[in-house]
């Protein structure tokens, strides 16, 4: 599976306007020359939709089924924290494609921290240290957080506050030379 050599690419998440934001890609004819990244459960709209993805990248607290069926044909990157031990024994051993793994703190032989801090602004990361200096976030909405459908319960207060921290990520990013624009801009 070739990674390398994308000019552009498009991370996807599950907020917001994502299906608006998919088909103004889609119509512009960016899907079809980006390398696509689903932010965990956005795997399944991407799916649904017959779109990619390249990459998976998730700590495995999103659709567990759509995450496995993506990564038949994805890299998927897992991401271990504190928190998720027992999700990546019990799922990581049916990904049935190439594994990668990440972390935010130092970084173990087989497991990287490629940076950010979640599952989409880590995806922008990812892209970056795969050489890609234009992107475009689908799904993202800061200001009214969301889930992806099969994601458990989430604390809405603690969700505004990752968010913010995604936000400073993408734009350390954007200070590093990375155009990173919204979708919706595409309108």
């Amino acid at each position: 599976m070739k990674l390398s050599g994308f000019d552009l690419g498009v991370v996807v998440g599950c907020g917001g306007r994502v299906l608006e934001d998919l088909y103004n890609l889609k119509a512009r004819g960016i899907l079809d020359s980006a390398i696509v990244v689903a932010a965990n459960g956005a795997a399944r709209l991407l799916l649904d939709l017959k779109v990619g993805p390249h990459i998976v990248v998730t700590d495995l607290d999103g659709d567990i089924e759509a995450i496995l069926a993506a990564s038949h044909r994805a890299v998927t990157i897992v991401h271990a924290h504190g928190d998720n031990i027992e999700a990546i024994v019990k799922h990581v051993p049916r990904l049935r494609g190439p594994v990668i793994g990440s972390t935010q703190v130092e970084p173990r032989p087989l497991v990287y921290n490629f940076g950010g801090f979640t599952d989409g602004d880590r995806a922008l990361f990812i892209l970056y240290h795969l050489g890609v200096r234009k992107a475009y976030i689908a799904g993202f909405d800061f200001e009214s957080p969301s889930t992806c459908p099969g994601k458990r319960l989430f604390d809405y207060n603690i969700k505004r506050r990752k968010l913010r921290v995604a936000e400073l990520m993408i734009d350390y990013l954007r200070g590093r030379g990375m155009s990173i624009k919204h979708a919706g801009e595409l309108a």
